[in-house]
């Protein structure tokens, strides 16, 4: 694993908390891909905000996975709410070996993700957990380098397409166990 540009930011869900980066000390470049208007955020030198979401985005797939590929790390910061959010960026850049730094939300959608293991966990509006994450990933090639290992065998060994085929098999079987247990 090595160490790319800067950081990276992407979704457009109304949780994003992209605010929480207006008083940053962070010097890196940093990458935001979202459809928020961040009108503060796009005042400062070091931020570039990329237009796009999920339905309507100027980058594709294979872009976006360059993007998670070529970054240092993934920012997911997040509101404190109570509903499981950021899934998707989290699991899409743990995949391809990036350490994530996300908020631990009221919400937190899975006990497989270790702080500092797998991914960084810290608190909701938290500027300087986020600053000194960062740097501490850039101090320590060592620990960088084994949190890209864990994030990815994270992903492999618990959301890998083994995992949601016996999900849905699971799904299917319940399902089929009411059909049953009703029509008797």
């Amino acid at each position: 694993t090595t160490k790319a540009f800067g950081i990276l930011a992407v979704g457009s869900d109304p949780s994003r908390n992209y605010n929480v980066l207006e008083n940053t000390k962070i010097k890196d470049n940093i990458t935001i891909i979202t459809s928020h208007k961040l009108k503060k955020l796009d005042k400062i030198n070091n931020i570039k905000i990329i237009n796009g979401n999920f339905y309507n985005s100027k980058i594709s797939d294979c872009e976006l996975r360059k993007f998670y590929r070529d970054t240092f790390v993934v920012l997911v910061p997040l509101k404190d709410v109570n509903q499981p959010v950021g899934q998707s960026v989290v699991l899409q850049a743990m995949a391809v070996g990036k350490p994530v730094i996300f908020t631990k939300i009221k919400g937190h959608w899975s006990e497989k993700l270790i702080s500092w293991k797998n991914c960084i966990l810290v608190p909701p509006n938290d500027i300087n957990s986020i600053e000194n994450a960062i740097e501490t990933l850039k101090g320590n090639n060592d620990l960088y380098k084994n949190i890209c290992l864990e994030a990815r065998k994270t992903v492999l060994d618990n959301y890998g397409i083994k995992h949601i085929e016996s999900s849905i098999n699971t799904i299917i079987e319940t399902a089929f166990k009411i059909k049953n247990n009703s029509l008797k």
